[in-house]
């Protein structure tokens, strides 16, 4: 693992509009897809924070590097944040993620490195913590529409129990196809 944390960490980004450093962490998250639009009138969505996305996944380079995407992100208050992502997958629980905020001109520049085999993904995403995890409800709305909820948690061993409000949940952890990159390409595959 510490393999791959260096070969993130020493990545040359390229990204002259970045706005600050790049972070590198594990990511250990399990994700579910529910049957329907969960109880948003519950109070615990009603206060929560609300995003809009809109994720473009580029063109993988050659040479083994991680898939990188580029992400738009407008708040309820309409500020807006361009971030760059890589991520390395190590298990279908555990990936390292590098990050990076850059500016607008570079989002643009991009977003024209685009993968013409993935269709770009626009969501909404609401974040709450319950039972003392941070959850992410995505509304999925382009390509397709479906609910995913993601929490992130400090250890692979760790308990989670699904807030009630969210309705009838499949873990789809172990699902490769249930990732926001397989869910852009199967929509482009038919």
């Amino acid at each position: 693992m510490a393999a791959v944390l260096d070969l993130l960490e020493g990545t040359d980004l390229g990204l002259p509009g970045a706005m600050g450093p790049a972070r590198t962490q594990l990511e250990v998250e399990r994700r579910w897809v529910l049957d329907g639009e969960p109880a948003l009138g519950h109070p615990v969505l009603r206060s929560v924070d609300t995003v809009g996305i809109t994720q473009t996944y580029l063109a993988k380079p050659s040479g083994g590097e991680p898939r990188a995407r580029v992400r738009r992100i407008v708040a309820a208050d309409g500020g807006v944040r361009h971030v760059w992502t890589a991520k390395r997958r190590l298990s279908s629980l555990v990936r390292v993620e590098r990050e990076v905020e850059v500016d607008e001109v570079t989002y643009h520049d991009l977003r024209r490195r685009a993968d013409p085999r993935r269709a770009v993904v626009e969501k909404v995403r609401r974040s709450f913590t319950y039972g003392g995890l941070r959850f992410e409800l995505d509304h999925l709305v382009s390509p397709v529409d479906c609910w995913l909820l993601e929490v992130e948690l400090d250890d692979l061993h760790q308990e989670v129990v699904l807030p009630p409000f969210v309705g009838a949940a499949r873990e789809v952890t172990d699902e490769a196809g249930f990732t926001n990159a397989a869910l852009a390409r199967r929509h482009l595959l038919g």
